[in-house]
């Protein structure tokens, strides 16, 4: 087996549709960390059930967390579009138990919260994920937790800036 050395992982976890754009990202992001050890979860349209895309991400990071060499080891996610709001879902899992892995979240061009409501489904997966952070981002499990989005600014046409505002986000 494979064992990590450096204490820190990173996690990048693309969107739906974010697939070429992600993966460059991700190379470019790998290419200059040479402390960190870096994985990427990709789904490729192959479910629209964003609450299995969270759970797959959950045992993704167990897996890395069995790799890493310390017992204080890190963990970093960094989610693209809609693979922010699947890192940020995953605290609002009542089986996410890695959470004490996870400092930092990076929500790049994820929109926290809808234009409009593609389906019913979707539509509740965003009210729940954001209605369990308004109310528990001073619990203990999220507030040792640095949430940051960032996105294009004003001249973003996928994800308008109103979609990103949040109260509950460390930095935007």
């Amino acid at each position: 087996m494979y064992k990590v050395t450096p204490s820190c992982a990173i996690l990048f976890v693309t969107g739906l549709t974010s697939m070429p754009a992600s993966l460059n990202q991700t190379n470019l992001l790998a290419s200059r960390l040479h402390n960190f050890n870096f994985f990427a979860v990709t789904f490729e349209n192959t479910t629209s059930d964003l609450w299995r895309r969270a759970h797959f991400v959950d045992l993704s990071i167990q897996e890395i967390a069995k790799l890493q060499s310390r017992k204080k080891s890190c963990l970093f996610l960094v989610g693209s579009q809609e693979g922010g709001m699947t890192i940020k879902s995953l605290f609002a899992s009542p089986h996410f138990e890695s959470n004490r892995l996870v400092s930092l979240l990076v929500a790049l061009d994820a929109p926290q919260r809808l234009a409009f409501a593609v389906d019913h489904a979707t539509a509740e997966f965003y009210d729940q994920v954001n209605t369990y952070w308004n109310k528990h981002r001073n619990d203990a499990a999220l507030n040792s937790v640095t949430l940051v989005t960032l996105a294009g600014g004003q001249r973003q046409v996928k994800v308008g800036f109103h979609q990103l505002l949040s109260s509950y986000i460390d930095v935007q």
